[in-house]
């Protein structure tokens, strides 16, 4: 007989599996027991005791087990339970039983499948996505309970599902904990199962980029993407000596989506490119654009200067005029070698096409131009004649507001003259004349507004070269001139249209022979007219 009577359990342990042992299609664990030894004992009885979940009262018959040792393992399916145990000595005599105790044997903890640890997920999504959690069945489980939480503690989550799997949706670019624990038969898994991963959200969309209107640049803005952190960009100027990109700025970790240019840094050619980026989302690609920035002065007030003189001011490089003057020409002319003197008046106009070009880096330009004049003469002909010239455009600032422009060249001139019948006033025909000589021009310009503007205008044509008169003679001293004035409106950044009043005439005085009718005297041939000028000039 034992002095004390009664044993007491101190260990309870489950094995690491699921055993399929005793019941076919019933899901069973190992179970291991420990208790504490009596010396004289030779063995010992065990009593298992499955318990009701509803009430905690013995559901079934006893399960009677013996153990040599102090120690049993075995099968038993998840439930509650209560077990005792006494020992037998060496006459197999059997001692006191100890006090029932109760224990659990719980489901199988899960084991996770995905998402798995730390693992980063992609997405296509800029809101919200879709995310499937998948584990391993667990025996005995009637259903799981899975459980998602941000980091942040923003969202949670929990859904009960009877598959081993289980889609969310979840709002992207957080750092979430879940776990899942199966339940059943009025059990939970021993332990629940827990990982962690990252939700990432779509690719940043690329930035736009604000291109500067005008070369003076003082800052630099581009939109903001949705979900984005911050930015990273470089800022790189064109070396003209080296031929190289060299970095001039740069920052990794801009909030703001703008930059501020710095005023000491010198003008040419930049570009900048950037990138967004954003938490727990890819970067954006990369996005660049090319500028030109002024050299010196960038202030608003230097722009604002520069602004006002757009109305007048010619883009550099190739452009191209075109005007039209249209008038009441008026002629008269003495031809002693025919005995003609005429005056006359008709409906006339001159179409005028010219290209130039101006130099960023120098006040010198040039000029070529071509024009072509009509006079409707006897009530139904048309009479067409041309002139042209060529030459350098000097350009000199007066002001903020104003600028004198100088042409410097030569011209060439045709003339028509008009052969009258003395007795009867009839016209009897036409000479052409054409002759050339050097041209002068100034032209004073005035900026009221960004747009509006003013010009004034004379031009000077002396009379040098004799090209072809009906006699053959040389010409006598003689010239043409033209003034005016135009206010000028731009139309778009590179085209500006003009309109106004010239005053304009043309001469030509040339020897007569010496068979003429009066010999030694000059014959000559003039059109004056005021005409209404339409002007249009674009950069090209």
């Amino acid at each position: 007989m034992f002095a004390q009577g009664r044993l007491k359990i101190l260990i309870l342990l489950f094995g690491l599996g699921p055993v399929w042992a005793f019941a076919e299609g019933t899901f069973r664990r190992n179970v291991d027991f420990e208790w504490e030894p009596i010396a004289t004992a030779r063995s010992y009885d065990l009593e298992l005791q499955k318990l009701s979940i509803e009430n905690s009262k013995p559901a079934g018959p006893a399960l009677k087990l013996k153990a040599d040792l102090p120690q049993w393992s075995g099968p038993l399916v998840p439930g509650t339970y209560q077990m005792r145990v006494r020992a037998r000595d060496t006459r197999n005599v059997p001692g006191a039983w100890s006090p029932p105790e109760a224990f659990k044997v719980g489901l199988e903890t899960v084991k996770i499948t995905s998402p798995k640890a730390q693992q980063k997920i992609e997405t296509d999504k800029e809101d919200e996505a879709s995310v499937e959690f998948k584990w391993s069945p667990v025996g005995g489980a009637e259903k799981y309970v899975v459980t998602v939480m941000s980091a942040d503690g923003a969202v949670r989550k929990e859904k009960s599902v009877s598959s081993a799997k289980v889609s969310v949706d979840l709002p992207i670019s957080r750092n979430y904990t879940w776990k899942v624990k199966a339940v059943g038969m009025g059990l939970e898994s021993d332990n629940e199962s827990l990982d962690q991963f990252v939700l990432l959200g779509a690719k940043l969309t690329t930035p736009e980029i604000q291109k500067p209107e005008s070369s003076y640049v003082r800052e630099i803005s581009w939109t903001r993407p949705s979900g984005t952190q911050d930015f990273a960009y470089i800022v790189q100027r064109f070396n003209s000596k080296t031929k190289q990109w060299e970095n001039i700025a740069q920052g990794s970790s801009v909030k703001e989506n703008r930059i501020q240019f710095d005023p000491k840094w010198p003008g040419g050619k930049y570009k900048l490119a950037l990138k967004a980026k954003g938490n727990l989302r890819p970067s954006s690609d990369k996005v660049e654009v090319a500028f030109t920035v002024k050299n010196g002065d960038r202030s608003p007030a230097a722009e604002e200067v520069a602004t006002v003189r757009q109305s007048i001011d010619r883009l550099t490089g190739w452009y191209g005029i075109a005007s039209y003057l249209v008038t009441i020409m008026n002629f008269s002319g003495q031809n002693f070698d025919q005995n003609s003197a005429s005056s006359f008046s008709g409906i006339g106009g001159t179409g005028r096409l010219g290209l130039g070009n101006l130099s960023a880096n120098s006040n010198w330009g040039f000029l070529g131009i071509l024009d072509m004049s009509g006079i409707v003469i006897d009530g139904y002909r048309n009479y067409t004649f041309a002139s042209s010239e060529f030459g350098a455009v000097y350009r000199t600032n007066t002001s903020d507001r104003g600028e004198i422009r100088q042409h410097f060249g030569g011209f060439y001139k045709e003339l028509p003259e008009l052969i009258m019948d003395h007795n009867d006033g009839s016209l009897k025909g036409t000479n052409q004349l054409a002759f050339g000589g050097l041209h002068y021009g100034v032209e004073y310009w005035y900026a009221l507004t960004s747009k509006a503007g003013f010009q004034v205008n004379a031009h000077l044509y002396p009379n040098l070269m004799k090209i072809k008169t009906p006699n053959s003679q040389n010409l006598s001293d003689s010239g043409s001139f033209q003034f005016g004035f135009l206010g000028s409106y731009r139309l778009r950044k590179n085209v500006t249209g003009l309109g106004g009043y010239a005053y304009r005439m043309d001469e030509v005085r040339y020897r007569s022979s010496d068979s003429g009718a009066v010999p030694g005297q000059v014959n000559s041939a003039e059109i004056q007219g005021h005409y209404l000028n339409l002007f249009l000039e674009w950069a090209l």
